[in-house]
């Protein structure tokens, strides 16, 4: 039949067959049919149709490989190479990212200068810019992954199909022009990507406490809930804050409550990519994992399976999984029950206390060998950098990520300590997860990052003035200590996170990671009230982890709850509300409260518009709608609202909450007076203006030494908080006025 075929239609037969098929199988038939037998059915193929073929089936190979390993890079958005400060960026060496057709480029092993003084690699260009900079080695950046441990060699095709094998780092001569080389080498037809490696730093905290037991804890026995026997836990106000230290009671991650529904999962792998934790330190031994050659995880840094401890890693590792119910020390947010059966704690090592490295290899080690989780407390040294084969990492833990419990990995970063917004990578990065801080009073910490990034807030304590309104976990030397710093607030994020895989593991349900970051976004307590300064700049509230359990146990049910839930004021007395159905198309019931207190509505119970539900709520609005505009409402009063979803037989979801604002009327009635001791949160329609945009804004309550001659709250300007040096420049506004009746106002 084929003789009947065009030969341009042949070569398209040949083609859509071929590449049905794998890459070496199609190379082995390509070349006996075209070197084997040139005739082909009486015509034979010009060599410009024979290279075309073969690069569309190499292409066509390509895509497959790309979809069946799940690859997806996300943006890299470029950077202004002549505006980066040299101290950004290690002296002395570049990295580069070579064109796929120079795959063999090396055997896989550093190739050395020679007599030239410089590399020679048998490529004219390339090698022409090793001369002019002096190149000293040239070595593949993951080829020491594969020294790692007996797994990772599994993923070595997965590891190509990603492109890993392309990456190369170029030692220059000590005086090279890093820059200049970058610009030089990313211009060569034969290297897709050239860049510096820019420098990274431990979000470092200041231990400015020390390990003895403080007092000013509260009394855990009123507590109703599971509560361990950690004696130290009454000191972990970021657990369950009682008001210790003059925290706001309350303002804690709701973790009491939710040890209830699930404490962890030792299938649950959470890989901390910091220094180094003390994997005999008596609070996490029992929770440590190990791989198949008996080892606590990896040291990036000296290309080792011995783990060297430094304490910012092992206190990271305690927030997230310190051994729970042990009679000793702290408690971990999943850390299990008391016998070594919370979640388990991977060391992956970047740092040591006098070098780092392997950044682009952790996130790869962890996803090859099981985390679901990837746990950073680290970042750039300076906001707008970051190194693109670090990215690629992200992307690839985020794809293969997981191991049993979950559909792709998280990765969790915080979001830095320099009390100032700006593109901080790795957390501004959209394949990030990104936690910023709080103090005992829900407040941004005073070091925090700050952004529209943020997604969302957690405890990260303050210990500028008293040590123990840090978050207390442990540190080498078996012993416990005081921190604070975003590093502090991410591995509550990481623990919760934790907890919620646990809970849907247990149950049967494998949680994909975008659903895991949805839920932990969409279950937090709004913290904006004690940040007016910084309304949307501190992700969707503080992390609560008994809100995200129940939503989990929600989609356990079998019943969703609507997204995108949404409420917006837009008058002085109507808020409107929207929201997206769940993928099941489930009807809404809408709930509204003036005290956002909401009861839970009972299965197989149909509740009609004006009806209370046990516990706290009037239903507002049931039906198929997606939106619902409330009326009638008072100017300046502040509305909460919870939608649930339900189903044909009036099973609940769970139930997201949100709370709106009306507007504030136009005063034009005299006298006015306004005093602040209500609470230390700026008063309904009054508002901040920060000129300086640095969130140095005015505050309310009292100081040492502050205003004279009165008594109750004042507003305040707090420069000494902010170090010499700082401007501050906020307005403090007041309601608006109409003096239209009034002639003569004082």
């Amino acid at each position: 039949m084929d003789q009947h075929l065009r030969p341009d239609k042949m070569i398209f037969v040949k083609i859509m067959r071929l590449i049905k098929r794998s890459f070496k199988v199609f190379v082995t038939i390509f070349a006996s049919t075209i070197l084997n037998n040139p005739p082909m059915n009486h015509f034979t193929l010009r060599p410009s149709i024979t290279a075309l073929i073969f690069i569309l089936v190499l292409t066509c190979s390509f895509l497959i490989a790309q979809s069946s390993n799940n690859i997806k890079f996300g943006e890299r958005p470029p950077i202004n190479l002549d505006k980066v400060p040299s101290d950004a960026y290690e002296p002395g060496k570049i990295r580069i990212k070579l064109q796929q057709k120079l795959s063999g480029f090396s055997t896989g092993k550093e190739i050395l200068a020679g007599d030239t003084g410089f590399v020679i690699t048998g490529h004219a260009a390339i090698d022409d810019l090793n001369s002019r900079f002096g190149v000293r080695s040239i070595k593949p950046i993951f080829a020491g992954l594969y020294n790692t441990g007996s797994r990772t060699m599994q993923f070595a095709e997965r590891h190509q199909a990603w492109g890993f094998h392309l990456w190369y780092e170029l030692k220059l001569e000590e005086r090279a022009d890093v820059i200049a080389a970058v610009k030089r080498f990313e211009a060569l037809a034969e290297i897709q990507i050239a860049e510096p490696e820019y420098k990274k730093e431990l979000y470092t905290s200041i231990p400015t406490g020390n390990s003895e037991r403080k007092d000013d804890g509260g009394d855990l026995s009123i507590i109703q809930s599971w509560v361990p026997n950690d004696i130290r836990l009454n000191e972990q106000w970021h657990y369950h804050n009682t008001g210790q230290q003059g925290g706001s009671p309350g303002k804690d991650i709701s973790l009491f409550d939710a040890w209830d529904i699930e404490k962890g999962h030792t299938s649950v792998i959470v890989a901390i990519i910091d220094d180094g934790i003390q994997f005999n330190h008596p609070d996490l031994a029992g929770n440590m994992w190990q791989n198949a050659e008996g080892h606590y995880g990896y040291d990036f840094v000296n290309n080792t399976s011995n783990i060297s401890p430094g304490s910012h890693g092992t206190h990271v590792a305690g927030t997230v999984a310190a051994v729970n119910n042990n009679g000793i020390g702290v408690a971990g947010v999943a850390g299990g029950s008391g016998s070594g059966d919370g979640v388990r704690l991977m060391s992956c090592q970047v740092f040591t206390s006098g070098s780092s490295g392997g950044f682009h290899l952790a996130p790869i080690y962890a996803a090859d060998n099981g985390a679901a989780i990837s746990q950073n407390s680290w970042g750039y040294t300076y906001s707008g950098v970051y190194d693109q084969v670090v990215l690629d990492a992200i992307d690839y833990f985020n794809a293969n990520g997981g191991g049993t419990v979950m559909n792709g990995g998280i990765t969790i970063f915080a979001a830095g300590n320099s009390n100032s917004s700006g593109a901080w990578y790795p957390g501004y990065y959209s394949g990030a997860f990104s936690v910023a801080a709080t103090n005992n009073q829900d407040q941004k910490a005073w070091y925090s990052n700050y952004d529209i990034w943020i997604d969302i807030s957690a405890p990260g304590g303050e210990t500028n003035s008293v040590s123990a309104r840090g978050v207390l976990s442990t540190v080498t030397g078996s012993s416990y200590a005081f921190y604070q710093g975003t590093s502090m607030a991410c591995p509550h994020a990481s623990g919760v996170a934790a907890l919620a895989i646990s809970l849907a593991y247990r149950n049967g349900l494998v949680l994909t990671n975008n659903e895991l970051s949805d839920l932990l976004k969409n279950t937090t307590d709004n913290h904006y009230t004690e940040n007016p300064g910084y309304v949307g700049q501190l992700g969707t509230g503080r992390l609560n982890a008994l809100a995200a359990l129940l939503e989990v146990q929600s989609m356990l049910s079998g019943v969703f709850n609507p997204q995108n839930f949404a409420a917006n004021p837009v008058g002085t007395n109507q808020i409107d509300l929207q929201w997206t159905k769940n993928l099941s198309n489930d009807n809404v019931m809408l709930v509204w409260s003036l005290n956002g207190i909401f009861g839970t509505p009972q299965n197989g119970t149909h509740y009609t518009v004006g009806q209370t539900l046990p516990g706290g709520g009037i239903v507002l609005y049931r039906g198929s709608g997606t939106s619902y505009a409330h009326s009638g409402l008072e100017p300046a009063t502040r509305y909460f609202y919870r939608v649930f979803s339900y189903d044909n037989l009036n099973t609940y979801s769970s139930g997201v909450s949100k709370d709106a604002t009306t507007f504030c009327e136009i005063y034009s009635v005299l006298p006015y007076s306004q005093d602040f001791d209500a609470s230390n949160a700026l008063p309904v329609c009054w508002e901040i203006d920060d000129n300086q945009g640095n969130g140095q804004v005015w505050q309310f309550g009292t100081i040492n030494n502050g205003l004279n001659g009165t008594s109750g709250n004042y507003a305040y300007l707090n420069s000494d908080a902010y170090g010499s040096g700082n401007s501050q420049n906020a307005d403090l506004i007041s309601p608006v006025f109409d003096f239209s009746d009034y002639t003569n106002i004082h």
